[in-house]
């Protein structure tokens, strides 16, 4: 007896006829390829917001590890160490020689910009704003709001007496 899937042997056991084709049909291919498309489409925009958390969290870090920094400087060099926020993206780290919170053209350390990196990450409500490190230990205080993509809840860093070094997701920020 012959059937769509084999023949039948004498002793009754079902034989299956291999066929010679191999690989995947042109259709399957297509449905593969549609389901692919529909999942990337689908994670698209959430990969994109993860994207810009990375960023902003980046930034915020970059910033937290220089202030930290700049406090083992101060107790170090037993100086005053402190950082201009000169614009939305870019602070100056400097020894206040004269310890007068401005920084002099002679007591410029390093300038650092994030936009390279971090190029959707802004400071706000900071410009022209100076935080300070003791020779102690202790600091000046003083907030900085980081912002990043729209959608994404800023960050307030805060720097309090002691040097101690607040970073907290905020909704509102100046």
């Amino acid at each position: 007896m012959q059937g769509a899937r084999g023949a039948e042997g004498e002793s009754g056991i079902l034989i299956v006829k291999r066929s010679n084709r191999r690989g995947f049909s042109l259709v399957e291919l297509l449905i593969a390829i549609a389901i692919l498309a529909i999942l990337g489409a689908i994670s698209i925009p959430t990969f994109r917001h993860y994207l810009a958390q990375r960023r902003l969290n980046g930034a915020v870090r970059e910033l937290q590890n220089s202030l930290m920094a700049m406090r083992m400087q101060a107790v170090t060099e037993n100086r005053w160490i402190a950082m201009n926020i000169g614009s939305h993206h870019q602070f100056t780290i400097f020894r206040d020689v004269n310890k007068n919170g401005v920084m002099d053209s002679v007591e410029a350390v390093s300038v650092k910009d994030i936009h390279p990196t971090y190029y959707d990450v802004t400071f706000t409500g900071a410009t022209g704003a100076v935080l300070t490190f003791y020779p102690d230990g202790t600091a000046s205080t003083g907030t900085i709001c980081i912002h990043g993509a729209p959608g994404l809840k800023p960050n307030r860093l805060s720097l309090n007496k002691s040097g101690r070094i607040r970073v907290e997701e905020t909704a509102g920020c100046p």
